[in-house]
């Protein structure tokens, strides 16, 4: 077992354990009859006819069908594991709370999803950690529609086949019943249904609702994007009115932390809006992940969402706030909401705040000292948003001169356990000279390290982070080695990115690396000397130059657009969403990424023809969802030396993300030039007559008009083909006041 799973014998023997060893340990064995069948798998073991979601092979079943079949979890001829999933088709003609169960000696699960939308499980079966239930089992009403069901082990090896003497039987039977249930949308399903809220006191003065609220059957009636994560759209959404009682306008905590009774991890959306969004109303402010979730004990709820938001009281004849919930990109579930008024917020300077050095009592956020509190609310949002407990005195000691620190002054940890924390802007002198040497594995170029320090860094978004050690220090020359790690070296972490001498400006001998990492998840920095080599230096911490990342795109305008892709490491993989070639993969390799706001509408071209000196690949997207791609191409027609080019129509107002990349991994990381060309209507200003762009119409406006008086292009509000009285008059009725 702990060949597999190294945490069960190092941390903890928990229900995982306890699944797995059920799955391939004979000790663990357990009897688990298979039920009668009606339906037989169409597909041999060791045979991948049925594994993936939607492929031609998923086997059409019915509800009260039981199916038997066989699965698999092991290394095949010796090479990695592999796991069977076998996948069926299922079509719910009415309301039907479908329910699954999975017989099998191995421990068996199953899931179901929405045809098309495999990646969101709508229910998966579960079994007992300890007991082993026989069956798994789960249920879950489904509307109408197409769905999609699998059956795998829970193991990921150690299910053989054929099976052996002292294993489970690799043969499961998936029991599918179902009975009528009520699939009917919420009644606050739009928001000219919205539920109002009313808020009740508990005695505290801080009145407040828990609203339980489902949007299984929810319709998206809003698609625009708000603030979700990666530019989603908030999907299936649900609408509430609210309006402060009369002496209770201030802040409001708005939250989805709460658990529903089936979706513990349900990732939702939270915006508030004065007037429907459907009907022209303006955002007040929205969140996707909220920090008030991420840490409640025993939970799973980091996708839940929260906001503070200050709602002053309205005047009778004024409309109510509304409240719109979704889910992040088709996400859906149960949850509760939480409108609870809060007064006035506290914050870093209140005169009540405790002591910075001090852990507080739970419940208590925030400290004394304004500006070692925004340091390490800086570091980690939880100290100012729900309590200031041990971690934050941590960071207090280490960067706050009132708690005995020194802004981080005295460098890195020695210790890889008690690392340094850094945040983006970070600028922290390091001196290395009485460090000890805490791993001697080599790194870089076979190289070790001597004297070494060590840093943690929670990256804020994923994209592309900038690590050197460039500059600081004027004794003797200081030959420096950068890496960043997973976790510490010592104990199982992995080696993301090293660097050792770095190139151009950079003080010779010293290092400096780009390395891509997702958001919020902690790495460790390790710096040091090669060899004996000590001294003092700088660490920095930037995000990358823009163009690296999808969230940090480059912007540019019509024309040359010149490119690098030497520090490229993002690829976009479009299998299934854009053909790019028959002759290789569908994946655009190395990527630099641009941003592009049409200035006509109608068809733009995306052009390195003849322009880049290596094999490049164009897609054009409207977010970083692989699946809102727009256009694709590999070789352009008529462009030598496997250049690129596509046209698409561009749209006035959308932005697209541009994806410059590579045919494969091993494509030269060249320089090249991307042309960006429309032809088309000149698109409207976002505001009509606004035609310097100032979000205001006046004289500087007329001005620009009536220069182009007669002609096309600017000033052409109407967009009839010439700048004349109906545009002047459009330009009038538009005046800021």
């Amino acid at each position: 077992m702990c060949v597999l799973d190294n945490f069960c014998c190092e941390v903890e023997w928990d229900g995982g354990c306890a699944l797995q060893a059920r799955s391939i340990c004979n000790a663990c064995r357990f009897a688990c009859p298979l039920p009668p069948h009606n339906v037989v798998e169409q597909e041999d073991c060791l045979e991948e006819l049925n594994g993936d979601c939607g492929g031609i092979g998923n086997q059409p079943i019915s509800i009260g069908d039981s199916v038997i079949g066989c699965t698999w979890a092991m290394e095949v001829d010796g090479g990695a594991a592999l796991r069977d999933t076998d996948w069926y088709s299922l079509s719910v003609t009415s309301a039907t709370r479908v329910t699954l169960e999975v017989f099998s000696e191995a421990l068996c699960f199953a899931a179901i999803a929405r045809s098309g939308a495999c990646n969101a499980l709508l229910m998966v079966t579960e079994s007992d950690p300890v007991l082993g239930e026989c069956p798994s089992s789960g249920s879950v009403c489904l509307a109408p529609g197409q769905y999609r069901i699998f059956v795998a082990p829970d193991a990921f090896t150690g299910v053989p086949f054929p099976r052996q003497p002292e294993s489970a039987d690799n043969q499961y039977v998936l029991r599918v019943t179902g009975e009528p249930c009520d699939a009917n949308p919420p009644v606050n399903d739009t928001c000219s249904s919205a539920t109002p809220i009313l808020l009740s006191d508990d005695g505290t003065g801080f009145p407040a609702a828990l609203v339980p609220f489902s949007n299984r059957f929810a319709a998206t009636n809003f698609n625009q994007a708000t603030c979700g994560y990666s530019g989603q759209a908030f999907t299936a959404d649900v609408y509430w009115t609210f309006r402060p009682q009369p002496g209770f306008g201030g802040d409001y905590l708005l939250s989805t932390c709460s658990e529903g009774e089936s979706s513990p991890s349900f990732d939702t959306g939270i915006e508030v809006w004065r007037g429907c969004p459907t009907s022209g109303g303006s955002p007040l402010d929205c969140n996707d992940d909220g920090e008030q979730c991420n840490f409640q004990d025993g939970s799973d709820l980091q996708f839940a969402s929260s906001l503070y938001i200050n709602l002053p009281e309205l005047s009778p004849t004024e409309p109510p706030y509304v409240i719109r919930v979704g889910g992040w990109s088709g996400a859906i579930g149960e949850a509760s909401l939480l409108v609870q008024f809060v007064g006035a917020r506290p914050s870093c300077d209140d005169p009540g705040a405790l002591d910075c050095c001090v852990p507080h009592e739970a419940g208590q956020p925030f400290c004394s000292d304004e500006s070692c509190c925004e340091r390490v609310c800086g570091i980690d949002a939880f100290c100012c948003a729900i309590t200031w407990d041990s971690v934050c005195v941590s960071y207090a000691r280490a960067y706050c001169e009132s708690c005995g620190g020194s802004s981080g002054s005295t460098g890195g940890s020695d210790d890889c356990a008690t690392a340094v924390p850094v945040i983006v802007g970070a600028d922290v002198p390091i001196n290395t000279a009485d460090a000890s040497s805490e791993s001697a594995d080599p790194s870089c170029d076979g190289l070790t390290l001597g004297r070494d320090v060590y840093f943690s860094f929670v990256p804020p978004q994923s994209a592309v982070y900038s690590f050197d050690t460039c500059t600081g220090g004027t004794g003797a020359p200081f030959d420096t080695m950068l890496e960043v790690w997973s976790s510490c070296p010592t104990s199982g972490g992995t080696l993301l990115a090293c660097n050792d001498d770095a190139d151009g400006a950079c003080t010779p001998l010293r290092s400096a690396l780009l390395v891509e990492l997702p958001a919020a998840v902690p790495v460790i920095i390790r710096v040091g000397g090669i060899g004996t080599s000590a001294g003092v230096a700088n660490l920095r911490v930037e995000e990358g130059p823009p163009g690296l990342s999808c969230t940090r795109p480059r912007s540019i305008s019509l024309g040359s657009n010149a490119f690098s892709r030497a520090d490229a490491t993002q690829d976009l993989v479009l299998d299934g969403a854009c053909d790019l070639s028959a002759g290789g993969d569908d994946t655009v390799w190395n990527a630099v990424w641009f941003e592009f706001t049409p200035e006509r509408s109608g068809p733009c071209t995306l052009s390195t023809c003849d322009a880049a000196d290596h094999d490049t690949r164009l897609a054009v997207l409207t977010s970083c969802d692989p699946a809102s791609v727009v256009a694709c191409n590999d070789d352009g027609d008529g462009c030598g030396a496997f250049t690129s080019s596509l046209t698409f129509d561009a749209a006035c107002g959308t932005r697209y993300l541009i994806a410059v990349g590579g045919f494969s991994a091993s494509t030269f990381l060249g320089d090249g030039a991307l042309t960006v060309s429309q032809s088309g209507p000149q698109c409207p200003p976002p505001v009509p007559g606004d035609l310097n762009g100032d979000g205001v119409v006046n004289g500087a406006d007329l001005g620009i008009l009536l220069t182009n008086w007669g002609g096309a292009g600017i000033g052409d509000i109407n967009g009839d083909g010439v700048v004349d009285g109906a545009d002047l008059g459009a330009l009038l009725t538009a005046w800021t006041p």
